[in-house]
């Protein structure tokens, strides 16, 4: 059933031209990738943990499926502080890790381009956006993951910096993780003031700022 269902409703709007947040879009593609690794004759459970988690260095993640085998996608998904950091730096890399390309190239402009539909320039491939404005102390070019009660995994490339946060927190949210994130960006900046610290160069394993919340 699960991806089934989510694949044969009736289309309710042409392409492009209605954008609604629905959890059956993320499941049609879970469809495609199902058949898509099983047609390459591989196997379908252990294919994220080969050829995404265990190439960044991520040993903690579990990714629940339903009744049918399929994994669930729109949440269930359970990773500690530093795997998701690990995710975040993936892409705040434009999909290379350590020297090793593992996204595609161009997987992280498409990500972080608008949705036709959106006129609030807030939602992108599967990754909410600040092009809008959204959140007010955070870059126009911050996107991030965001999970249940308020659980984020922000990337901000024109900050080289990644901002891990685990929750969860009652409704009401937004406010706060955007003061959050800016009192982050604003106390690095001070930091590196004091310390005087040198214009940043490029990206390596050890350059990019990672910081977390746990509450």
């Amino acid at each position: 059933m699960g991806f089934r269902h989510a694949v044969n409703q009736p289309p309710a709007f042409a392409p492009d031209v209605e954008w609604r947040y629905k959890n059956s879009d993320p499941l049609t593609l879970g469809k495609i990738v199902r058949e898509t690794v099983e047609a390459r004759g591989e196997n379908y459970l252990t294919f994220p943990q080969r050829h995404l988690f265990d190439k960044i260095g991520a040993r903690n993640y579990v990714l629940e499926t339903d009744a049918y085998g399929n994994f669930i996608m729109t949440g269930y998904d359970f990773g500690s502080g530093r795997d998701w950091a690990r995710f975040g730096l993936l892409h705040l890399w434009d999909g290379v890790f350590e020297g090793e390309r593992v996204l595609p190239e161009g997987w992280v402009d498409f990500i972080t381009t608008p949705a036709p539909a959106d006129d609030r320039q807030g939602y992108g491939g599967l990754w909410w956006l600040n092009r809008g404005g959204a959140m007010s102390r955070a870059p126009e070019d911050a996107y991030w993951a965001a999970g249940y009660m308020g659980q984020r995994t922000m990337v901000i490339p024109s900050r080289d910096m990644v901002i891990v946060r685990l929750g969860p927190s009652p409704s009401g949210f937004g406010q706060y993780f955007n003061n959050f994130v800016g009192e982050v960006l604003d106390a690095v900046s001070e930091q590196g003031a004091v310390s005087g610290e040198q214009e940043a160069g490029p990206s390596s394993a050890l350059s990019p700022r990672c910081c977390g919340l746990y509450q």
